[in-house]
């Protein structure tokens, strides 16, 4: 779990370091530009959005696009009345599975309630979900979860996962992951004003 505070995350320290050596590690440069301009589109797309499912379709949308994962959920931290836990707003699969989609609540609640962004390199074998059901039922391998938040609030968590592979997702998806997830916090919030 961790918490990424981008105001402060310095996209190309490591760089900047290796520059003194005079060798400039240009992958670090392409994936800086392409978090960049992912980060604009999706900003330019969550502008324009004037409720919560334009919102979701351009979110779950462009997570799926950039991630490669196979599922994708919004969850909102009001209570659903049939679980008395947080409420999947939407959910999109790029390819319907055998099992039902349902995202892990264990996850998504310490996501929520701690305000950490997380993932797992291969889910099935993390002790953090051997007590749960839904990872190892619908044979999650990879899954990410990050917190929809405002400056002052979290509002909910977005939820990506992988059934095809371990190994899906790696830190710098998770760092993208949650630019993402403040983005359409701030999004989300200015909906439920207009709404």
């Amino acid at each position: 779990s961790k918490r990424f505070e981008l105001a402060r995350f310095d996209w190309l320290s490591s760089a900047s370091s290796s520059s003194d050596t005079g060798v400039i590690d240009f992958s670090l440069l392409q994936r800086a530009q392409r978090h960049l301009s992912i980060l604009h589109r999706i900003s330019e797309t969550l502008a324009s959005a004037r409720d919560l499912t334009s919102l979701a379709d351009a979110t779950l949308g462009t997570i799926l696009d950039v991630t490669g994962g196979d599922r994708a959920a919004l969850v909102l931290r009001r209570h659903d009345p049939d679980t008395g836990g947080a409420e999947v707003a939407a959910a999109r699969e790029r390819v319907a599975g055998p099992v039902p989609f349902v995202v892990s609540r264990t996850l998504v609640s310490e996501v929520i309630d701690k305000g950490v962004s997380t993932f797992a390199f291969d889910a099935i074998n993390d002790d953090r979900f051997s007590g749960g059901n839904s990872v190892a039922g619908q044979q999650v391998r990879s899954v990410m979860c990050v917190p929809l938040r405002t400056s002052d609030a979290i509002l909910g968590a977005l939820y990506v996962d992988s059934l095809s592979e371990a190994g899906r997702f790696s830190e710098a998806d998770l760092e993208l992951m949650a630019a993402l997830g403040n983005q359409a916090g701030v999004a989300l919030h200015r909906v439920r004003l207009m709404g």
